[in-house]
């Protein structure tokens, strides 16, 4: 993964996926008013959120470091 290419330190890792809106604010809007994805942003074992947008997709691996 590219995590392990840099050397990033995870555990844990989630990916959430949403084509809801055009700014990174709308994606995490949509994503906590979903149970299941809020569920992982609140994760005790998440620390850390990367978030990326690529042709309309916005894409959060949610993970511990």
């Amino acid at each position: 993964t590219a995590f392990n290419e840099y050397g990033v330190q995870y555990s844990s890792p989630y990916e959430i996926l949403t084509f809801a809106g055009t700014t990174a604010a709308d994606g995490l809007a949509w994503w906590k008013q979903s149970s299941s994805h809020n569920a992982y942003i609140l994760s005790k074992t998440s620390t850390v959120i990367s978030i990326g947008y690529c042709d309309g997709l916005w894409a959060a691996i949610i993970y511990n470091d």
